[in-house]
């Protein structure tokens, strides 16, 4: 597994040996010490291949244009209260937190010098992060994942966030030229990880392969692939009765501690859901046709009305996704745009609204293809970050709240001809 070390207050490329990763956290009575720090640290999962299609392969087919450029920052403050006056709410060890990155995908590229960590222990920063956060690249399908270690804590708050700065692109497709594609023998080692089950999108289930089956029967690979990704993304489409496009879980005072979501099987089994669970069922459904998709899970700014009747932007994390076409790349999509287009009349030739030509993604920033990371433990709600918790909590009030930040910072840089 490849790691980066920071050296400095940004991630800076100086390779080292492998985090110690710590078993997740278990329950401990009242006033209970912190359980001791394991012997053998667990063993990292393989790493997937490194090679990224990292932009459209045919430009024939599929352009990326208009770059933006933003600076953004997640933020998670977790939080909870003793249950006495003489134990720490949160009594931590060797505990890392994690937070996967897209570096470089086919409509988006963080910039590596950008990347910035904090920790605040008890709303103090800790100085010492430099020298312990890392990058571990390589991870699933393809992405990053930036590692901030916890040696050890006690108290009651505990507040991390990474922040980068991201181009990102808008794109068109021409309809014509992916449907000339045709099935390939096999697919290119970069995108076979998008073929397997993730956390919520349990692609190897018989409801993903009945939803194919309701879509295309064994019509499957007698259609070119981008035609049969279109008729089983109609099929989910349409198998929802109802989509709740407020995708977050909230506590008092508005404070967002998750994505709502009940996952693929269940979404698809109460016919409804939220933005991500319609995300995660088209997902599924194409893995289990054997073509790629995965989702994407990052920024966007929205206008809402406050209590008072005035608009404000908030920056919220939303979901599309993306289905790999053969010779061609990646094409994105919003299965809720699509949704909303009276999705049953629509001809499997003609262009869908969301459905690759999508102008509004350069202002969409990609964050990762996943929900949650794989190997780590969350919060109670899907929300990107993940953790190996290895110590005591207060569980009856342990919270962990998410702050987003987004800033444009106007034109990005062209790809050149």
């Amino acid at each position: 597994m490849a790691e980066v070390r920071i050296a400095c207050p940004r991630f800076v490329a100086a390779t080292l040996a492998s985090l110690a990763l710590t078993t997740p956290l278990s329950a401990a009575p009242q006033g209970a010490p912190p359980a001791p720090k394991p012997t053998a640290p667990a063993a990292p999962a393989a790493a997937p291949p490194a090679a990224q299609i990292e932009r459209p392969l045919d430009p024939n087919a599929i352009d990326r244009y208009e770059p933006k450029l933003y600076d953004v920052k997640y933020e998670v403050v977790i939080s909870s209260f003793p249950s006495s006056d003489r134990n720490a709410a949160i009594n931590l060890a060797d505990t890392p937190f994690v937070l996967p990155l897209i570096m470089r995908g086919p409509f988006s590229k963080i910039d590596p010098t950008s990347l910035q960590p904090q920790l605040y222990l008890d709303n103090k920063l800790d100085t010492s992060l430099t020298s312990r956060a890392k990058l571990d690249e390589n991870q699933e399908l393809g992405m990053t994942f930036a590692v901030i270690p916890l040696p050890s804590f006690a108290g009651t708050t505990l507040r991390w966030n990474v922040s980068w700065r991201a181009q990102v692109w808008s794109c068109r497709i021409n309809e014509d030229v992916l449907a000339t594609k045709t099935w390939p023998r096999e697919w290119p080692p970069e995108v076979r990880e998008a073929l397997k089950p993730q956390k919520g999108i349990e692609s190897d289930q018989e409801f993903a392969k009945a939803i194919v089956e309701s879509a295309v029967g064994s019509k499957l690979r007698a259609m070119s692939p981008w035609h049969a990704a279109k008729e089983i993304i109609r099929a989910v489409a349409i198998g929802f009765k109802s989509v709740n496009n407020d995708g977050w879980e909230r506590r008092a005072q508005g404070r967002i501690i998750g994505l709502k979501m009940e996952g693929a099987r269940e979404s698809v089994r109460l016919a409804r859901g939220s933005n991500h669970d319609l995300v995660a069922a088209c997902v599924a459904a194409l893995r289990a046709a054997e073509i790629p998709a995965r989702p994407v899970v990052g920024f966007v700014e929205e206008s809402r009305r406050d209590a008072g009747g005035k608009r404000r932007k908030q920056t919220l994390l939303d979901s599309w996704a993306e289905v790999f076409v053969p010779d061609a790349g990646w094409v994105p999509f919003d299965p809720e745009e699509i949704r909303g287009s009276a999705v049953r009349q629509l001809k499997v030739g003609a262009p869908w609204p969301g459905l690759g030509n999508m102008k509004d993604l350069n202002e969409r920033v990609p964050i990762a293809w996943c929900f949650a990371p794989q190997g780590y433990s969350g919060s109670d709600f899907a929300s990107l970050w993940g953790w190996r918790p290895l110590g005591v909590v207060n569980s009856w009030t342990l919270e962990a709240a998410l702050q987003l930040q987004v800033t444009s910072r106007g034109k990005g840089i062209d790809d050149p001809n």
